[in-house]
């Protein structure tokens, strides 16, 4: 079966990669031009009038800041030294560690991350499975087994959906910061602006805990899902027998309590990593809203897209729904963003 999740975000990795760095080189023209010339009038100003004219120049803080603004104009020259020494690296480490955590499941995975969402959905899909199984093994008109089938699939299909909005999550911090890089890059030149730079730091370590915890929510999730697979009475790939006394038994609950438990450790991953990283940042409402669609796909992967009758009305609802809630988080962080500058500029002091 192909894997969905690995064509959704490898297309959004591609497009925000692409999006951010043509942004950057868009940006970093213009801040370039401004920021040497500010350098060249502070280097005339320290040589030419506290050097030569009044004899008092601090020389120690005068090379830190000059290095500073050297580091500062190399990075402003394009997309290249960022992409090499700050995007790249910290891309790689965030998806080698959510892979090493993985690992610790049991599961074995590859090199890159398409590995990775491949391996977890093959064994998420070993729970959608449960419900094909029972749709050809029982008859329609036993609605209590059918409906049992649906019950227990549906919290997993919310884990699988959240744990890729996790995934995204890291995507599109990467891509926020990257693509105003260079301002954050010019603010970091001065100690007045520098608290910018900082917090856009805390928010990509932020969306990079968020990936490495969901990581770690998912290998658990994985691990306890062997076990608890292992009670459900399926012969060569067929339900058993036994289908009938085992829908609503107690390892019947177990297993959709275990969804739950599982979907609530991957909202706590996105609050943990906001609070080790000290930024407000979260995935819950995005990951309620790639859930919702996700379930969509999980329960047409089971075969029953046609079965619960659902229609474009209710898909256009659903679909209006998180559109509205993604506006509301986006003019949320609009004002956040807009105070913090303007709490930044009214505090700001030229360097010596």
């Amino acid at each position: 079966m192909a894997c969905t999740s690995c064509g959704i975000y490898g297309q959004l990795d591609m497009l925000a990669q692409s999006y951010a760095r043509n942004t950057f080189d868009v940006l970093s023209p213009n801040c370039s031009v401004l920021f040497n010339t500010f350098a060249a009038i502070w280097v005339i100003w320290q040589l030419g009038i506290n050097w030569s004219v009044r004899g008092d120049i601090d020389w120690p803080d005068t090379i830190k800041t000059f290095l500073v603004f050297l580091w500062v104009g190399l990075f402003l020259q394009g997309s290249s030294y960022y992409w090499e020494w700050i995007y790249q690296p910290i891309q790689s480490t965030t998806l080698n560690l959510a892979q090493t955590v993985i690992k610790a499941s049991g599961q074995g995975l590859g090199g890159d991350v398409q590995a990775l969402l491949n391996s977890v959905e093959t064994e998420l899909n070993s729970v959608f499975s449960i419900l094909r199984m029972i749709i050809a093994d029982t008859s329609w008109y036993n609605l209590k087994i059918l409906s049992g089938g649906i019950i227990v699939i549906v919290p997993f299909v919310f884990v699988w959906g959240l744990f890729l909005a996790l995934m995204l999550t890291g995507i599109f911090t990467l891509m926020a910061m990257t693509a105003l890089a260079p301002v954050y890059i010019v603010c970091a030149a001065f100690p007045s602006t520098r608290s910018l730079t900082l917090s856009a730091l805390r928010i990509i370590l932020c969306g990079c805990l968020t990936v490495i915890l969901a990581g770690v929510a998912i290998g658990f999730t994985i691990a306890v899902l062997k076990h608890y697979m292992a009670t459900v009475p399926i012969n060569t790939g067929v339900v058993g027998t036994g289908t009938s006394t085992w829908v609503f038994s107690t390892d019947y609950w177990a297993l959709f309590l275990i969804g739950f438990i599982s979907a609530l450790f991957h909202l706590q991953a996105s609050a943990m990593a906001a609070s080790l990283a000290g930024a407000s940042a979260g995935a819950g409402a995005a990951g309620l809203v790639v859930a919702t669609g996700m379930m969509a796909v999980g329960l047409a992967k089971s075969g029953m897209g046609q079965a619960l009758g659902w229609g474009t009305k209710q898909t256009i609802g659903l679909g209006w729904k998180g559109a509205s809630a993604a506006m509301d988080l986006g003019s949320k962080g609009i004002n956040q963003v807009t105070n913090s500058i303007s709490n930044s500029i009214s505090k700001y002091n030229w360097p010596r």
